[in-house]
């Protein structure tokens, strides 16, 4: 009998499928995130406690799942805490769409989800205006980006741009 030693995919592709926010801290700060589209909440029994006790869901669809459930759906490898939030990607912003940019930061082909999310939740806490991508080279929202971001990803606008140096000799 052979054994499988890689865990099974996850049901979801998630470089073309929906994008589905897990663990407490994203799903939380995506749920506050009055501009965030959000489509369906799965949620354990202590989950959604957990999420209750830091404030209500809004009106959001949502269904209770095991961890299972949950582990089929995204991965074993992710760490969701029982819960995952299917939404729409956060808005992408031009630079002239964000007023009184003082403290911007500045990616160029960062392409691992989780630096960029690591990046966003640093500037977070420096009080960034927001973070600048290129449209090419940055990678596409994921679960892992947020997860990484710990909620940044709906604090901390992201806003594209074709030409990096163009964007910086206007920035200056």
């Amino acid at each position: 009998m052979s054994v499988n030693k890689f865990p099974p995919k996850p049901k979801y592709d998630p470089e073309t499928g929906p994008v589905y926010l897990y663990g407490l801290h994203t799903v939380r700060a995506a749920l506050d995130n009055p501009r965030r589209e959000k489509r369906e909440l799965l949620v354990t029994p202590n989950a959604r406690a957990r999420l209750e006790e830091t404030g209500p869901f809004g009106r959001i669809k949502s269904r209770e799942v095991t961890p299972k459930d949950l582990d089929r759906l995204l991965g074993a490898e992710a760490v969701h805490q029982g819960v995952a939030l299917e939404v729409e990607p956060v808005s992408r912003f031009g630079l002239n769409d964000i007023d009184a940019l003082r403290l911007v930061v500045v990616l160029d082909q960062v392409t691992d989800p989780h630096n960029v999310g690591a990046i966003l939740r640093t500037a977070c806490a420096f009080g960034a205006d927001a973070l600048i991508t290129t449209a090419r080279y940055a990678p596409r929202e994921t679960g892992v980006m947020a997860k990484a971001a710990s909620g940044a990803l709906d604090l901390v606008p992201l806003i594209e741009v074709r030409n990096l140096g163009d964007t910086l000799d206007l920035l200056d």
